[in-house]
């Protein structure tokens, strides 16, 4: 499965004028993040502290719990890595949805577990019914991204909540919420209480989103203290550098700053999506900071927003993802997108 996406994934985008393909924020760092990270390159010279202790307590404050429940690694896939490698390492099942984050399959199988994708369709990108079929008793994991990253689906707290009541103890139920604070719809602090019920339930977040970090790779999980202390175990001494650390840091305090700029976004993503549609195009509604375009033959859209300098990430036979743009690129980027699909459509008429 991982092949399918390879020509994306490693290709250089160095040379596009717009990169809307890996969901970055359209924004540089707040001031008061940029002044603490500025204030640790005389420090560069020094190595974290190998507990990451300040970063810890700091989102445990954030999220109501003591820093023993709190694991940070190098982006959320890090951080993912670490709890694959101790609950899949010895060949474990990992069940998730496809299609997914590209990296899912690839982290799993390096952790040394066994991917076992299920089917998603338009009716339903994250099947929780199917998914648990295919766990069964033994499954080590399975893995919920909510909102689903390509298709910004959203997974309610209702259906975490009966998955946890299906599936047997053993199995770690991770709940991926990278985009989590572009979701309006849900409370972002509401699937914590499930935690302190089920001591299977890992809560997976990143910086590297809605906080705009992505270039300084920190991420995060919450969960059962033992289980979180066991990850620890395993993680890479010193994954996170010390910019990281102190970014993080002070991203947590910035609390009305971020919020107005996760506001922009999320109000640029509706005007995004009421274009498309305008255009006759099919657009999903998103939680996530990207709209997804189902479509049976994407390579052509891909190709013309290629010539026109765009980036934008194809999931062959399914779709496009597109990254929401800064306010000032949204004309321009529909202006493509409205011009890549009529060019299908006439096409499609010549057949």
């Amino acid at each position: 499965m991982w092949d399918e996406y390879r020509s994306n994934e490693d290709s250089d985008y160095s040379a596009v004028a717009l990169d809307l393909s890996n969901n970055a924020l359209p924004f540089a760092p707040l001031p008061s993040v940029r002044k603490a990270i500025e204030a640790e390159v005389d420090r560069a010279a020094d190595y974290p502290s190998a507990a990451y202790g300040s970063l810890r307590r700091a989102i445990a404050d954030f999220v109501g719990f003591s820093p023993d429940h709190v694991i940070v690694g190098p982006g959320s896939v890090g951080v993912l890595g670490y709890i694959m490698r101790r609950v899949a390492g010895n060949g474990g099942r990992v069940v998730f949805a496809v299609p997914a984050f590209d990296a899912y399959e690839r982290v799993v199988v390096d952790a040394g577990g066994t991917a076992v994708p299920v089917p998603g369709t338009e009716s339903r990108w994250q099947p929780v019914e199917s998914m648990t079929a295919a766990a069964g008793d033994d499954a080590a994991a399975i893995l919920i991204c909510s909102p689903h990253n390509p298709t910004g689906e959203r997974v309610g707290l209702d259906e975490i909540e009966r998955l946890l009541r299906w599936v047997p103890r053993h199995t770690v139920v991770v709940v991926d919420e990278a985009y989590i604070d572009f979701d309006h719809t849900a409370d972002p602090t509401e699937i914590f209480r499930l935690i302190r019920t089920h001591a299977n339930l890992v809560v997976l977040r990143t910086f590297s989103k809605a906080y705009g970090l992505a270039g300084l790779r920190v991420g995060y999980a919450v969960g059962d203290a033992g289980l979180i202390g066991a990850c620890r175990t395993v993680a890479m001494p010193f994954g996170v550098n010390r910019l990281a650390v102190a970014a993080a840091i002070a991203a947590l305090e910035v609390g009305d700053e971020l919020a107005a700029q996760v506001d922009s976004v999320i109000r640029c993503r509706s005007l995004f999506s009421a274009a498309a549609r305008v255009h006759g195009l099919t657009v999903a509604e998103s939680g996530g900071n990207f709209l997804w375009v189902p479509m049976r033959h994407p390579a052509p859209l891909v190709d013309r927003f290629s010539r026109a300098g765009i980036a934008v990430r194809e999931y062959p036979d399914i779709g496009v993802r597109i990254t929401v743009p800064a306010p000032e690129h949204l004309d321009h980027v529909v202006e493509v997108l409205a011009d890549g699909y009529s060019r299908m459509e006439a096409s499609a008429c010549h057949r």
